[in-house]
């Protein structure tokens, strides 16, 4: 069990991160939709607790190839009123970054994982929430990006949650980027190093029911014996891999796979009845609320 964290004497609203429902109560939490000042048709959505605790890191959110932002900031936003925490969820769009899954390789569209560092400091200065280390969420393509990201910057991240992803980037130099973390001439500014990102603690979490080898999903023959051939398989080989990886260094961390119950692909279905939101705020904010 948690500790609860006590609102100010007179409020009515409790700091449970446990107790927000989602889809009852996140209409009630509004949600700005901004432009990034330095480049005006990035845009993210962003949300602020109305008693905001300056200890509580700041949540990056980040959607899949369908670009359902908004919807993620949405369903989050109960969760994050809670805790007194902060939410930015980036708008990687179809037309600038194409590419955004692999962080945006040349040719292939501009770089999100560029974007997002610019969207980050702008947030922290015009709010004053520190974003040199942050928690980070993805769904499906979100979480492809989401663990490239934490391997290229993982000083930047404390703690990563990954839902769905159709692929991963595995910790292995003799492949080559973004199947491993060998080389990659098309992100030439880019290195991955096991080393660091092997210390974030990290969950990866897949809907029950998605396991079927759908229109999105890679479905190469390459990918299939490597990887697996659905979502659920490749988390488990790519959770296997990441522990493997990380003793090799010696090192502890917490890397851990969870089905979503009763669930397929769709992250506004894991979040409304498959609690996935509760079991991503606690996982990413563990360091935070430690369990009593």
């Amino acid at each position: 069990m948690f500790q609860q964290v006590q609102s100010d004497p007179g409020s009515a609203q409790q700091t449970d991160r446990r107790k927000p429902d989602c889809e009852d109560q996140s209409h009630l939490f509004p949600i700005e939709k901004k432009q990034l000042v330095s480049d005006k048709a990035t845009t993210y959505h962003f949300y602020r607790s109305s008693r905001p605790k300056s200890h509580v890191p700041l949540m990056v959110a980040v959607h899949g190839i369908r670009r359902q932002a908004k919807l993620q900031a949405r369903l989050f936003a109960p969760f994050i009123e809670s805790i007194g925490g902060a939410l930015v969820a980036p708008v990687f769009s179809r037309k600038r970054y194409a590419d955004y899954q692999r962080l945006g390789r040349h040719g292939l569209g501009q770089r999100s994982d560029l974007a997002l560092k610019r969207i980050l400091e702008e947030v922290g200065r015009m709010t004053g929430i520190s974003t040199r280390s942050v928690v980070i969420f993805g769904y499906s393509g979100g979480g492809q990006f989401v663990h490239r990201f934490a391997m290229a910057y993982p000083r930047q991240i404390m703690r990563m949650a990954i839902a769905a992803p159709g692929w991963y980037t595995f910790p292995e130099r003799r492949f080559r980027y973004p199947e491993g973390i060998g080389s990659c001439e098309d992100l030439p500014d880019v290195f991955l190093d096991p080393g660091r990102f092997l210390q974030i603690p990290t969950m990866v979490l897949v809907g029950e029911h998605d396991c079927t080898r759908d229109q999105h999903l890679n479905r190469s023959g390459k990918l299939d014996t490597s990887q697996g051939k659905n979502r659920i398989e490749r988390a488990r080989r790519w959770v296997r891999a990441m522990e493997a990886a990380a003793a090799q260094y010696n090192y502890e961390t917490e890397i851990k796979f969870r089905i979503v119950p009763g669930c397929g692909h769709s992250f506004e279905e894991c979040m409304t009845d498959g609690q996935m939101g509760r079991r991503v705020i606690d996982f990413l904010y563990n360091d935070v609320f430690k369990p009593v």
